[in-house]
């Protein structure tokens, strides 16, 4: 769980993505023994559905445009994107499978996992 929540692994999205696959792994294969950590595999899968570092929501938007006052030109380019590198849709699979994982084992959590995981999951089907 460390290397999910520490910041120096972030960016590494291999990492995450083979993260949550041994959380899914544990869940269906040790259902038992993953209960005491079940929580924290259902925080974690939630909060790596909403991970994509090259997309800002509109509230972090709205507040970066009141902070600048200069226009910006919508035809520049940094040249620091390239949406061939982009692999965090890969920790967002592997966290709904993740999760998927968790509904399977544990149907005696469906309402409390509905109430959780369902708002965010809705939420990520809004257009950018």
């Amino acid at each position: 769980m460390s290397f999910c929540e520490d910041d120096k692994y972030k960016e590494d999205t291999e990492m995450l993505e083979n993260c949550l696959q041994a959380f899914e792994s544990f869940v269906l294969r040790c259902p038992k023994e993953i209960g005491p950590h079940l929580d924290a595999i259902i925080a974690t899968g939630i909060a790596f559905i909403k991970h994509d570092p090259n997309y800002a929501d509109e509230e972090e938007e709205d507040e970066d445009m009141m902070e600048e006052d200069e226009p910006e030109d919508e035809y520049s380019d940094d040249g620091d994107y390239s949406g061939d590198d982009d692999n965090s849709w890969k920790v967002r699979s592997a966290a709904v499978k993740c999760l998927g994982a968790v509904i399977r084992s544990r149907p005696e959590m469906l309402h409390q996992l509905y109430e959780r995981v369902l708002p965010v999951l809705m939420a990520r089907f809004r257009e950018r």
